[in-house]
């Protein structure tokens, strides 16, 4: 089975510029949301929520993949490296905004060609699309 790809943007000068692809993660994809109301107590005992004017934020995705010839490494470690602005587009066009924050992979040793497991977190930034 072909493994499927996702489209790479960087940002550069204020506009979104095409930077190859990566292959797909390898792994579900939680996609967390977290509401930033409070719960407060009143002087009753009960309670209410207060929501401040932003009412929730995306946690970071963290995506794997497995079995990596190092293509997906090296094109990671050089968004963090330079601070890039990314843009994912992912094979239902669903696009991810933001940075990665790290990268863990795992090398696999034993193998004639390098080979790692990789996870990455990538933190979701929609403002800057």
């Amino acid at each position: 089975m072909a493994k499927g790809t996702w489209t790479c943007q960087i940002k550069s000068g204020g506009s979104w510029t095409a930077d190859g692809t990566i292959s797909r993660p390898n792994d579900s994809l939680p996609l967390p949301k977290v509401s930033t109301q409070n719960k407060v107590v009143l002087a009753d005992g009960s309670f209410a929520f207060v929501t401040p004017s932003i009412k929730y934020r995306d946690e970071p995705l963290i995506f794997t993949w497995y079995f990596d010839d190092g293509t997906v490494k090296t094109k990671i470690e050089g968004y963090i490296n330079s601070q890039n602005d990314v843009k994912l587009i992912d094979h239902n066009s669903r696009e991810y905004v933001g940075r990665f924050t790290n990268i863990s992979p795992t090398w696999l040793v034993g193998f004639s060609t390098d080979k790692y497991n990789i996870r990455a977190s990538f933190e979701v930034m929609p403002l800057i699309a």
